[in-house]
């Protein structure tokens, strides 16, 4: 029978459990669907499209060394299976699990109706250590059961498929010029060989400073792993990844190295809680998950407008927003710093904050990134609203003002510390501020604390989730 990999954001071949139980059980046809309503309901933005293209590139290189070929798809899955189940019959499907929002949620649950009405099998598979089931709640023990499962090999020679009735009209081009909003970035590259290569650099030598600038705007950008992207459109296995760095770890003697690749694998457990998150609420980027401060936030054009573009007058804020657009990537400090101004300081919707990052973040991971911008709006239920003097974050990051600098060159004559407030120099060489910062800081504190108060008892709308 004829197996059909269905790849979404796992895009490599290097421990593909849907791509090696296919090659085991018969005749292999790996597709790629390019989902037009991700785009158009702003899940993904341009710079998304560019790195699963790259990736995509990449992948059909990685299968045709092993005698398949790539198929792609522009529209919605339902239609291809249902094409490629009347041109050549049944077939048996294999997908690994994807974990996001109601939008393909939903999208998955058309799918498994379709399966149920033409008798088609449908095998999901684990790609991260996240469980399928309704109410489950992350647990340590639960993650190192699935790390310590196999790893699957590549296939060796898998019976390929040939569309000989030339059902598969696109191509990877078609792809590469579908049209999508905003931006693309070249700081990343996408594609398997390329999140092997930033992996090698880590574990080389990135690593041995990795906790001590993570804060760092500056610094971060040479010592994170930056392999975000890569795990977040699955060019890289999670489980291999925590299996390369136990691996190193043991290697190394000296305690403050290996104190730093133990914070590092401590974010790969993290990554796998957060995701288990919107398995659990596939709502997360709709409903605020305690409603205690809803309503108090509004949709305000200008100031979104002027934070999205980096002209908000405040430098830390606006170098964080550039660097967004031009690399696509921050630290997670500076994105818990932006996120929370944007909702605490400007009152944004936390809505409209996490789509305008999400649609910036070359690592947009619904799971994790829906989780942080409602924990920065202060919408867990178990914890304060995080107010985060932007001044005093730029003394203790950006002391000698070298990122505000580089993503702000027209401040570059103006020294540290006056470069973060220059808006109280006699003559201000920057973008007026959109708001009285201190006025606007002390006043909304007041405000989102007594509230959070008034209904500390309140019942969250997602029960004990902490």
């Amino acid at each position: 029978m004829l197996q059909v990999v269905w790849y979404k954001r796992d895009l490599r071949v290097r421990d593909h459990a849907p791509l090696y139980h296919a090659s085991q059980l018969g005749t292999v046809l790996p597709v790629y669907i390019l989902e037009p309503f991700l785009f158009e309901q702003a899940e993904l933005s341009k710079r998304h499209l560019q790195f699963i293209c790259e990736s995509l590139i990449d992948l059909e290189t990685s299968l045709i060394s092993i005698g398949l070929q790539l198929y792609v798809y522009i529209g919605k899955a339902t239609d291809i299976f249902n094409h490629i189940h009347d041109v050549y019959g049944p077939f048996h499907l294999h997908s690994h699990m994807e974990h996001g929002t109601n939008l393909t949620y939903e999208r998955d649950i058309k799918v498994k109706e379709w399966t149920k009405q033409k008798s088609i099998s449908w095998s999901e598979y684990r790609t991260f250590g996240v469980n399928r089931a309704r109410g489950f709640k992350y647990r340590l023990r639960d993650f190192h059961a699935w790390l310590n499962e196999s790893v699957c090999p590549i296939p060796k020679k898998p019976k390929p498929f040939h569309d000989n009735h030339h059902i598969f009209k696109h191509s990877l081009v078609d792809i590469k010029h579908f049209d999508a909003n905003g931006e693309a970035v070249t700081f990343f590259k996408g594609g398997e060989s390329q999140g092997i290569k930033r992996a090698q650099a880590f574990f080389q030598s990135r690593y041995k400073k990795y906790q001590v600038y993570i804060n760092k705007p500056s610094l971060s950008i040479l010592s994170s792993s930056l392999l975000s992207p890569y795990l977040a459109f699955g060019n890289l296995s999670i489980r291999m990844l925590h299996l390369s760095t136990q691996k190193h770890i043991k290697t190394i003697q000296d305690s403050f190295l290996k104190n730093q690749l133990e914070a590092f694998e401590k974010r790969l457990y993290w990554h796998c809680h957060f995701v288990q998150r919107i398995e659990r609420h596939p709502e997360l980027n709709e409903v605020a998950w305690d409603q205690t401060l809803e309503g108090i936030r509004v949709t305000n054009p200008a100031y979104l407008k002027a934070f999205k573009e980096g002209k908000t007058g405040f430098p830390i804020m606006d170098a964080c927003m550039r660097a967004l657009h031009t690399r696509g990537w921050i630290n997670f400090k500076q994105r818990a710093m932006v996120a929370s101004f944007a909702s605490n300081v400007l009152l944004l919707d936390w809505r409209d904050v996490g789509h305008v990052l999400g649609s910036l973040f070359i690592d947009y991971e619904p799971g994790i990134h829906w989780s942080q911008i409602q924990m920065q709006a202060g919408l867990n239920p178990y914890q304060h609203v995080p107010m985060y003097d932007i001044i005093k974050q730029s003394h203790m990051h950006d002391q000698d003002a070298t990122f505000i600098h580089e993503m702000i060159p027209e401040l570059k004559h103006i020294k540290a510390p006056e470069v973060f407030t220059p808006w109280i120099l006699s003559e201000n060489p920057y973008i007026q501020p959109i708001v009285d910062l201190t006025q606007t800081f002390e006043q909304n504190k007041t405000l989102l604390y007594q509230k959070k108060k008034q209904k500390k008892q309140a019942h969250s709308l997602f029960g004990d989730d902490a």
